[in-house]
């Protein structure tokens, strides 16, 4: 498990909790020794600190934290702003990287032993498989953690995910048939919900005052379970719901009363 040393000043200046998610992202992504990337045919050399920057990718990356495309680049240039980061071109540098004392836990392979002998490779002696368990060559294992849990109601799963993803072009961009995202909309209408309530959940996150302010509009918190679902659907009917005043009010009571006194006299 990597560490990151959080200086009590950096509280301070990066204030606004999506612009702090994104500097630590920063911090995370950042190479902590020298190396050489390519990039599109282009080979870069990253010093301690150095990242390449590409706003898609960190969309996806960030998007269950409620970091959008627009909040991704409003967070870089405050980091900018506040010295925190510099920006030229792709490559995004840490200042004063060294501070933060930066432990990345992907430095050694998960079972490359931390010291490997060298003369086993050279006198031809069995090596031990778990040293070449990560090798390149190695055959990818099929993907079993995306299944479709919901075969029979995808059309359903579908019609909401299409509207969903109308209402938030930015986010659900990696979901598929079979996502734990995916799955929780089949949850939620296996559990009796329709496909119009479960739209009408979606349309009432989209306006509820809490979430827009924190931009917490991923699947997982609009299906995540039944009490949040039935508050978004009934946030969206009240939503629709003409305002009345006051007066209007006391003025419908007493023709009410009246009509009702008006019978009794008949």
């Amino acid at each position: 498990m990597g560490r990151i040393t959080i200086p009590t000043d950096l509280l301070d200046t990066l204030k606004d909790p999506a612009t702090l998610r994104f500097f630590l992202y920063c911090l995370t992504q950042a190479a902590t020794e020298e190396g050489t990337i390519t990039v599109r045919g282009k080979t870069i050399t990253l010093s301690p600190g150095q990242l390449i920057f590409n706003r898609r990718k960190a969309t996806v990356e960030l998007e269950d934290y409620g970091l959008s495309e627009r909040k991704i680049r409003t967070a870089l240039s405050k980091c900018v702003a506040s010295q925190k980061v510099s920006q030229k071109i792709t490559t995004i540098t840490v200042i004063n990287f060294s501070t933060y004392g930066v432990i990345a836990s992907e430095s050694v392979p998960i079972n490359v032993p931390i010291n490997v002998p060298t003369t086993e490779y050279k006198t031809g002696k069995a090596i031990d498989a778990s040293i070449i368990s990560n090798s390149k060559n190695t055959t990818k294992k099929r993907n079993t953690k995306n299944i479709d849990k919901h075969i029979k109601l995808q059309p359903y799963i579908q019609r909401v995910f299409d509207h969903y993803r109308k209402t938030f072009p930015t986010f659900g961009r990696t979901v598929r048939p079979g996502h734990k995202e995916w799955n929780r909309i089949g949850d939620r209408i296996k559990n009796g919900y329709s496909v119009d309530e479960c739209i009408s959940a979606i349309n009432g996150n989209s306006v509820d005052p809490w979430y827009r302010s924190k931009g917490l509009h991923s699947l997982r918190y609009i299906f995540r379970d039944t009490d949040l679902m039935d508050r978004f659907i009934l946030t969206w009917q009240n939503h629709h719901q003409p305002v009345i005043s006051e007066k209007a009010k006391r003025g419908a009571q007493a023709a009410h009363a009246w009509a009702n006194m008006k019978e009794e006299t008949l």
